[in-house]
């Protein structure tokens, strides 16, 4: 319900979810709640007034060296949730020199390859393999990706690793959350004018683009499953020491 409108069985299966959900995550059951990041915490908070800690999960990705910039670059599923029609009118009204080429495929396809119209420069790839998508984020000046409210987003990770700053959207969630304002990549309004101007701005300053690869790769650092496997463990050994169960093996 937060993408699109619902009918009256969805308002009573919400309904129910949410009863369930405050059943099973309160204090007595689940004293501390773990999310994938800010934006799931804050929905939690204000939708269950349940407390949690955001802990963001790392991607398996492994990319390839980054070399100099040759297009824009937009992955995932071709759903309006996505909103890559956000970043096709974005592409048409800017005079940005760079192709955009679009991985991935889904149900609003036609709908966006008609959008594209005629524009030389905007390509549409489809679905491709890890091998490709490597050499694809490699070759990328920067990664547009504004989706409506997304929890977390590893399209952002995966840039990042690769050296590639990340162009979103005030309203795209984690993303947003995550993108440093001109370190890691910049944070639009999402219309086609702010984000064509921004366009403009990244294929006329490739020098700058180019060199946002250090602090993109630096931000991923902290990010491991090391992290997430220590503040899992660590919340269950809390757990297990407030019921006063014995520590050591056979428990």
């Amino acid at each position: 319900d937060l993408y699109e409108p619902r009918d009256a069985q969805f308002a009573r299966l919400r309904r129910l979810i949410h009863w369930l959900d405050g059943w099973a995550l309160a204090p007595e059951r689940t004293p501390e709640i773990l999310t994938i990041g800010r934006t799931v915490s804050d929905r939690l908070l204000r939708w269950g007034g349940l407390p949690s800690a955001p802990l963001h999960s790392p991607t398996t990705f492994r990319p390839d060296p980054p070399l100099p910039g040759e297009h824009f670059l937009s992955v995932g599923r071709l759903h309006p949730w996505k909103r890559v029609d956000l970043i096709i009118r974005a592409v048409r009204a800017s005079r940005a020199d760079l192709p955009l080429l679009i991985v991935g495929d889904g149900p609003h396809e036609n709908e966006l390859r008609e959008l594209a119209g005629a524009d030389p420069r905007i390509r549409f790839i489809g679905q491709v393999g890890e091998e490709q998508l490597r050499d694809l984020y490699a070759r990328a000046l920067a990664t547009i990706f504004p989706p409506i409210n997304e929890d977390l987003g590893m399209i952002t990770f995966e840039s990042f690793l690769s050296g590639k700053p990340v162009l979103t959207a005030v309203d795209s969630g984690e993303p947003a959350m995550i993108v440093e304002e001109g370190k890691t990549g910049w944070v639009c309004e999402p219309t086609p004018e702010a984000i064509a101007r921004r366009l403009e701005w990244i294929a006329g300053h490739r020098a700058e683009v180019q060199a946002m690869a250090d602090a993109c790769r630096q931000a991923m650092k902290p990010i491991t499953w090391d992290r997430v496997t220590g503040a899992i463990l660590a919340a269950a050994v809390r757990r297990r020491d407030s019921l006063g169960r014995p520590h050591g093996p056979g428990r």
